[in-house]
């Protein structure tokens, strides 16, 4: 099974239990006790994983820019709607 699945199916358990029922102070715990299970640098040992030519590189990066860059546009536009 692919981890990042597992990791994100794992997750919408736990937040939908968590945010149905506890408090501020229980949620801050439990995110902090999830927090603690995923191992460190995940990201960065998967990203190591998959790049194996500089070419990889720079395509991940670029789309990892690309990305960004939407985000940040539908959050400015979303933003100035949610002021108007």
């Amino acid at each position: 099974m692919n981890y990042f699945l597992y990791i994100y199916e794992y997750l919408e358990n736990v937040f939908h239990t968590m945010f149905k029922k506890s408090s501020r102070e229980d949620t801050i715990k439990n995110l902090t006790k999830i927090e603690n299970q995923i191992p460190k640098r995940l990201i960065a040992k998967y990203l190591l994983k998959i790049i194996r030519t500089p070419d990889i590189y720079i395509k991940i990066r670029n789309e990892y820019a690309n990305s960004l860059a939407a985000i940040c546009i539908c959050s400015y536009i979303l933003g100035k709607i949610h002021i108007l």
